[in-house]
């Protein structure tokens, strides 16, 4: 929720520059030029649209993301008498917690998505939502209760992707990074984080363009 905090601005730019290249087929968006055109819709608040779809998002996808794929990796680490785990049980670990968090966390993830987007939209589409649990209601009420997994496929292979890069770089790196500076583990756990983070953001980018443009 902390990091959601601070990089909701950065998502809501990185949603807008996605919906509008796909209306605009051909046409280049700056995240410069997007981020001056949000000001001008209702000031700083156009970054922080939809903050509580975000946190709540955090709420269900990441404690359940996290706390299945530690207790996975508990659980064979102990079926193997306590050895490390290999790159590839990390990386099935990774995609199983993907698959089913995200799963679990599909309709908050569609929630943001349109709440991100509504500003985007022409005045007689928006959906106006007040909020999270008004999007909650609204939702099922309007379209459906299946609705609230539109975009599920997308959605999980991106989530599986994501923690596939996050998960499985990040407990590769620390190993050997700790390994290699055994007398500055914060400096190695902080390059851990670095490298997960930027592997995680380049294999599930292209997933995560079809599931908002399928979610808005």
């Amino acid at each position: 929720m902390m990091a959601t905090s601070c990089i909701q601005p950065i998502d809501m730019v990185k949603v807008r520059i996605q919906l509008l290249a796909g209306a605009n087929p051909g046409k280049t968006f700056g995240p410069m030029d997007v981020a001056k055109g949000m000001l001008k819709e209702s000031g700083v608040a156009s970054f922080y649209k939809g903050i509580d779809s975000a946190l709540m998002r955090q709420i269900i996808y990441t404690t359940a993301r996290f706390g299945i794929f530690f207790n996975l990796v508990d659980y064979v680490k102990f079926s193997q008498g306590g050895q490390n785990l290999t790159f590839a049980q990390k990386g099935g670990c990774s995609l199983v917690a993907g698959g089913l968090g995200s799963f679990i966390g599909a309709p908050a993830d569609l929630i943001l998505i349109r709440m991100q987007a509504d500003g985007a939209l022409p005045a007689e589409q928006r959906r106006n939502y007040r909020g999270f649990f008004d999007a909650a209601k609204r939702i099922p009420k309007e379209e459906g209760l299946t609705s609230l997994w539109k975009g599920g496929v997308p959605t999980m292979v991106r989530a599986m992707s994501l923690n596939f890069g996050m998960f499985t770089t990040y407990e590769e790196a620390k190993e050997r990074l700790s390994a290699a500076m055994p007398n500055n583990l914060g400096l190695a756990w902080f390059l851990a984080s670095v490298m997960s983070g930027v592997a995680a953001s380049t294999i599930s980018l292209p997933f995560d363009n079809a599931k908002t443009k399928l979610q808005a």
